[in-house]
């Protein structure tokens, strides 16, 4: 199942980029007046550097999150054929875990 983080991330992420890319390109439109003149700010650029972090922190958060449910799925698989391994010491008899190699004992 799609994470919604991911389209939402990528989304802020390109439009934050071509927001600042505009701002870049284009002198501000429109500043704020204050006591002493206008001020040299251009938002377009302040804006898209925030929506472009926003974006890339919400995608990264999503692929971080995908990648510690792997491995905790990895390490519950790994727990498995542990237990299966020394299941299979303590009877002889009984079968090997898929994956896992049959121990041979010298003496």
């Amino acid at each position: 199942m799609l994470d919604v983080r991911l389209p939402i991330g990528a989304l802020f992420f390109i439009i934050g980029i071509m927001i600042a890319g505009w701002g870049y390109t284009h002198p501000p439109a429109g500043s704020i007046e204050t006591k002493i003149g206008l001020l040299p700010i251009n938002f377009d650029i302040v804006w898209g550097w925030i929506m472009t972090c926003f974006g890339l922190a919400t995608f990264s958060y999503a692929r971080w999150d995908a990648l510690d449910t792997q491995e905790k799925l990895l390490k519950a698989g790994t727990a498995a054929a542990t237990i299966a391994a020394e299941k299979s010491e303590a009877e002889p008899g009984a079968e090997v875990a898929p994956g896992a190699e049959p121990e041979t004992k010298s003496d």
